[in-house]
């Protein structure tokens, strides 16, 4: 992030794809460990209903996947936006 803030000036098409690939990927594990604790708790706060927050455990798992994947296209598009071509 720091080298990101700081070739700012010098790059800044790819600079503010790169922060907004690794501010997504930042509180993607934020919300990440957040839903650690519901994942504890939720069979009991779904009265034991183990298919249930299986089915849930799924769509977080996939919402999880997309944020990554949408962060990790962002950070390979930086890499390759103002690149001048030979």
């Amino acid at each position: 992030i720091i080298i990101a803030f700081m070739k700012l000036s010098k790059h800044p098409k790819a600079s503010k794809f790169a922060l907004a690939g690794l501010g997504i990927l930042f509180f993607s594990n934020l919300l990440s460990l957040g839903f650690s604790v519901v994942r504890v708790q939720l069979p009991s706060l779904l009265d034991g209903n183990y298919q249930l927050a299986g089915y849930i455990y799924a769509g977080i798992n996939v919402f999880f996947s997309l944020v990554w994947t949408l962060a990790l296209g962002l950070l390979i598009f930086a890499i390759w936006t103002g690149r001048e071509e030979k």
